[in-house]
């Protein structure tokens, strides 16, 4: 049961730079529980998925990922969120995205990938616009685009790091990260000249 309070003490400042947090998957009991960014929602996940709704304590949605005619879900590695709480993606097992919605129960979009089968996290930027699939080993961030899932680039946050942290702020993914020279950040999205979305790295002094 999601409980209010509970879901309170979850929540984060998002005006300040954190650390990147990893789904929880149970590998005894192949269950999964994920917040929103900003706790305001909650998927548990057992044999099916039950959505909630934290500010007022109720459970507004559950259904069985299997029931999809578009898609077969296999076991979940990788689950977020929409800000908008009205969709979730989830990575699976065989390196598959899909889109759902969650008030209909249905998979609206799938797509493949290299980036999904190195995933070490899934996440969406505040504003609903972009999703991440971080990889910590390669320490790299591919940027889709929602809710087409297209993608847009592809950042790279020093080498072989296993960690480093970001922050949303004024529409903008900034990623703060050490490099062998030094301390950068690296800046989400970005026009080239040619109007396509990039990153761009500046050195922090």
């Amino acid at each position: 049961m999601c409980l209010f309070t509970s879901c309170l003490n979850h929540r984060q400042d998002q005006s300040k730079t954190s650390p990147l947090k990893l789904s929880f998957m149970d590998s005894t009991d192949n269950s999964l529980v994920e917040f929103s960014n900003d706790s305001s929602f909650k998927v548990v996940y057992d044999s099916m998925l039950h959505f909630w709704n934290c500010k007022t304590g109720i459970m507004t949605s559950e259904f069985d990922l299997m029931d999809s005619d578009l898609s077969s879900v296999g076991r979940i590695q990788y689950l977020a969120i929409h800000p908008s709480g009205r969709f979730i993606a989830i990575i699976d097992e065989d390196g598959i995205l899909t889109a759902w919605n969650v008030k209909k129960g249905n998979c609206q979009r799938t797509a493949t990938d290299d980036s999904f089968w190195r995933c070490s996290h899934l996440e969406f930027s505040d504003d609903g616009k972009y999703l991440m699939s971080i990889d910590y080993a390669e320490a790299t961030v591919d940027i889709y685009g929602w809710p087409k899932l297209n993608f847009i680039t592809t950042g790279e946050m020093g080498r072989y790091r296993n960690s480093f942290n970001w922050e949303n702020k004024n529409g903008k993914l900034i990623f703060y990260y050490q490099d062998y020279d030094g301390d950068y950040k690296n800046v989400f999205p970005v026009k080239t000249s040619s109007g396509k979305l990039t990153f761009k790295k500046y050195r922090v002094d």
